[in-house]
């Protein structure tokens, strides 16, 4: 498999997740407005619900095989940024797995603090490449 085809599929499967995430914003603020997209906003949280903790582990795995695919096989050196956002992210696959075969109380506020912490180093990676002058 080329580095390529990796990129191209992780790429298809980041605008999968996007997708996913702007279709839950809509049913979240869309669904206080109306009560159809309320309804379907329900529908949709009893459906992924139960496997919730199961998806973000296959998620935060797929961004860590991902990750290291690139660096280690492909060869791409991480920039400092791009480190800081692995720090968040390893340690997802771990906590979250245990989460979804344990549940636990104090998981998820860990979870989402590396991953909020994470998604800001992101946020301000992306717009550091879009405008470098910063």
């Amino acid at each position: 498999m080329t580095v390529d085809t990796v990129s191209l599929f992780l790429a298809l499967l980041a605008v999968v997740a996007e997708l996913a995430t702007a279709a839950a914003v809509v049913l979240a603020v869309g669904g206080r407005f109306s009560d159809r997209l309320g309804a379907l906003r329900r529908q949709v949280a009893e459906a992924v619900a139960p496997s919730a903790l199961t998806l973000a582990f296959v998620v935060a795995g797929v961004c860590t095989a991902g990750s290291l695919y690139f660096s280690e096989v492909a060869h791409f050196p991480p920039c400092h940024l791009c480190w800081l956002q692995r720090y968040c992210m390893y340690p997802l696959v771990p906590i979250l797995g245990f989460a979804a075969w344990r549940p636990a109380g104090w998981i998820r506020p860990v979870a989402g603090a590396l991953a909020a912490i994470g998604a800001a180093i992101a946020t301000y990676h992306v717009l550091l490449e879009r405008n470098p002058y910063w």
